[in-house]
């Protein structure tokens, strides 16, 4: 019996034991939580240079590799920003012609090999390669479960299932920091390559999503497949063609797709757009914030807390913010949590200039601004930007566009990190003009989001649409 097959059985025996309504939903978080077992491997190689990066310079590091110079450690982490924009591109379009989920099985091999040539590396050649191949997957494997989510959620789940794939990483970079203190690198490398064995062997039983089946000319598996992912009570009829006259919609839609992208839709498409730059530039500077002060910040070695456990302190606080989001976002408007998010932003950077300025005994600082920043990112900014961005840009351009944001993202978090070194040294000496105008940038995406993003809680995509090109509901 194929794999589709089972779970068509499975949905069918459900059914017939008159089990509560709602197993459509659980099949659609199952298989959200299993894509995003890969995006949990792409935390632990954030996690990985994060703990590792100050250990490449002397011959103990843990690769194995000679000493490596300043200007070899930093092509480490921009390569890891190369594959993610180069993947971005490269696998969505692949996955549009081949398929989304089919496409993301593949990733196991770059993401495998990634790990193995870490583990293996002789040279910074290895290292940069294999850097190169876990943001390559990663560019992919994230742009890809955002497009398979926002094709697959039910409206009143479409918060929480998008939530899950900030949460996953998150948790990866929870899971090296804490490995790190109890075992050595060879065995999370092997942690890694286990979690790729189970993404493989769960996510391989879920089908791609219906309307993506039928993009690709599958009619027959985009019926399976809302088989499995819808539930009948919930269509319009309940006969045994219902499924038929679902697959004649998709059709339809599609063709509308083929028309001019831009039609009916010019000032919807505008106003996605700013939010969702404005969502992208705060999520790459505030997570460049936190990472910096993670890895290299001057203090750190006169913390009160040791470097592992300070680390741990912020990756509880990553995930206790996404948590949280996952909780609420599909309860409280995207918008105020947007804006308590860049509260809570704003009063660790307003804290850093202080203490920075008025303080001689800075040994606290970076675990109380750190700690507030790393939560209040992980609570708003950082989840919402893969819940907000593909649920309000029109559906007819939603591929293209998302793939353009994303690969920005990219290209945003290369161009900080290539430039980190002057920027730091500026953060540092001249705070007094550098943290004015993160809270300049703060207040203006404030505004932006205050202004611009309509309703979206447990609303259809037509509705946000129609609040976005017209100010109304349908």
């Amino acid at each position: 019996m194929c794999p589709t097959d089972f779970l068509i059985h499975l949905c069918q025996d459900i059914q017939s034991k008159m089990l509560p309504r709602g197993h459509h939903i659980r099949l659609q978080f199952l298989g959200t939580i299993s894509g995003n077992l890969i995006n949990l491997t792409y935390g632990l190689t954030i996690g990985w240079i994060i703990v590792y990066t100050n250990q490449f310079h002397s011959s103990a590091n843990p690769l194995k590799v000679p000493p490596l110079d300043p200007i070899e450690v930093k092509w480490i982490e921009l390569s890891l920003y190369i594959g993610g924009l180069i993947g971005t591109i490269f696998l969505t379009m692949n996955g549009d012609v081949f398929g989304r989920k089919y496409t993301l099985v593949v990733l196991i091999v770059p993401q495998g090999f990634a790990w193995l040539s870490k583990m293996l590396a002789t040279n910074a050649t290895e290292v940069y390669i294999g850097r190169f191949l876990s943001g390559f997957s990663a560019g992919g494997s994230i742009n890809l479960i955002v497009l398979f989510v926002t094709e697959l959620a039910d409206d009143k789940f479409r918060g929480r299932l998008s939530s899950i794939l900030p949460l996953s990483i998150t948790i990866g970079m929870l899971i090296i920091f804490i490995s790190n203190i109890y075992t050595s690198f060879m065995n999370i490398a092997y942690i890694a390559l286990t979690v790729l064995f189970l993404y493989l062997c769960l996510y391989t039983f879920f089908p791609d999503t219906p309307r993506q089946l039928y993009k690709i000319r599958r009619k027959e598996q985009a019926i399976n497949s809302l088989q499995i992912y819808k539930d009948i009570s919930d269509l319009e009829c309940q006969t045994d063609d219902c499924y038929q006259i679902e697959v004649k919609k998709m059709r339809r839609a599609l063709i509308a797709e083929s028309g001019c992208i831009l039609q009916n839709s010019g000032k919807a498409t505008l106003k996605s757009l700013i939010i969702s730059v404005a969502l992208i530039i705060l999520n790459v500077y505030v997570n460049w914030f936190v990472m910096h002060h993670l890895t290299k910040h001057q203090l750190l070695d006169r913390a009160l807390l040791s470097i592992s456990d300070f680390r741990i302190v912020i990756g509880v606080c990553q995930v206790a913010g996404s948590l949280l989001c996952l909780t609420i976002v599909d309860f409280v408007e995207r918008k105020y949590i947007l804006l308590a998010s860049l509260v809570g932003i704003t009063v660790s950077q307003v804290i850093y200039a202080i203490y920075d300025a008025y303080f001689t005994d800075k040994t606290s600082l970076p675990i109380l601004f750190i700690a507030i920043a790393a939560f209040s990112l992980h609570f708003g900014v950082y989840p919402l930007t893969f819940v907000l961005i593909p649920e309000i840009i029109p559906e007819r351009i939603r591929i293209y566009a998302v793939t353009f944001v994303f690969s920005l993202m990219w290209m945003l978090m290369f161009a900080l990190s290539y430039s980190e070194t002057a920027l730091a040294d500026y953060l540092y000496s001249a705070n007094y003009v550098i943290v004015p105008i993160f809270i300049a940038i703060n207040i203006v995406c404030s505004l932006i989001f205050w202004i611009l993003i309509p309703p979206t809680k447990k609303k259809s995509y037509g509705q946000i649409f129609s609040h976005l090109n017209f100010g109304l509901d349908l």
